[in-house]
């Protein structure tokens, strides 16, 4: 019931991300839903392509990731579960020092023995590294690999599969391509939204 729950929401999520994906944001004309959803059929190709790889479950980063891990879902071959189970991480500044941590509200992702690490922009790949860490600690038996629909050439993890790499095909940084996507409207809550040229919202 939770998944299916969860499926309906997803849909609902992309309508609107369908309505309002190509309208302009704060910094400019947004990246806009068709460009996304044709990078993400992109990376689905590639998943699709291994052989040897068949992930059961796919375990998104923050809510950028469950959007792409969602559209994902009801694409990707031989999943066993076809909702995202979401991981966010919080973001802090302590003495001038980025930190990033796991939010609450971990999903139990120990019944899968095989899972796809999905987020939307691998930035600093710092995110991505947490989870990594986290979903290798309490099951170090199980088979992970990592996907990212857009990755900087300089994150601390380079994904196994990445649709676009920002450093070689976009003309500006990973942190101001984050604020350009089509579901962050005005009233997105950013972390560490001055560092990434959007204005922060309490």
């Amino acid at each position: 019931m939770q998944n299916f729950l969860l499926g309906i929401g997803s849909s609902l999520v992309a309508a609107l991300i369908l309505t309002f994906g190509t309208s302009r944001g704060p910094l400019g004309h947004r990246v806009s839903f068709r460009t996304v959803v044709r990078d993400v059929q992109r990376l689905i190709g590639a998943v699709n392509a291994e052989v040897d790889y068949s992930p059961e479950a796919i375990v998104s980063v923050n809510r950028s990731g469950a959007i792409v891990g969602s559209i994902m879902s009801g694409t990707l071959r031989r999943l066993l579960v076809r909702s995202p189970l979401t991981v966010g991480t919080v973001y802090e500044r302590h003495n001038g020092i980025r930190l990033t941590r796991q939010a609450s509200g971990r999903p139990d992702v120990t019944q899968f023995a095989c899972r796809l690490l999905v987020a939307c922009v691998n930035d600093s790949g710092e995110s991505m590294r947490v989870v990594l860490e986290w979903i290798r600690e309490v099951n170090p038996n199980a088979e992970i690999r990592t996907a990212a629909v857009y990755s900087s050439d300089k994150a601390s993890i380079q994904p196994t599969y990445v649709a676009q790499r920002l450093g070689a095909t976009r003309g500006y940084s990973t942190n101001r391509f984050l604020t350009r996507l089509p579901w962050m409207g005005r009233e997105w809550v950013h972390g560490l939204a001055l560092e990434r040229g959007a204005h922060p919202r309490p």
